[in-house]
């Protein structure tokens, strides 16, 4: 019989443990995966096109399964620590 496992997110203290031991990179992963709601799986597929930056918002618009039809087609938005740190 398999177990279910719940899903939870990180909380701020576990995010901000994280933040603190990483580099830029690794620190922008983090933050994408923590504000946007972007999961996992699309993060390596993430390139530089799929993203477009809004100034005035201080935002970037993340188009993750850029290839996919539909409902699998994904948009999200990050935090603007990400624009500061690009």
């Amino acid at each position: 019989m398999r177990r279910l496992v719940e899903d939870r997110p990180y909380g701020h203290e576990q995010i901000k443990r994280l933040l603190e031991c990483s580099n830029d990179r690794i620190m922008v992963m983090i933050l994408l995966l923590a504000s946007s709601g972007m999961r996992r799986g699309a993060l390596s597929g993430l390139k530089r096109k799929h993203l477009r930056c809004i100034e005035k918002y201080g935002l970037y618009h993340i188009t993750t399964y850029p290839q996919a039809k539909g409902k699998e087609r994904n948009i999200s938005h990050s935090v603007p620590q990400n624009v500061r740190l690009r």
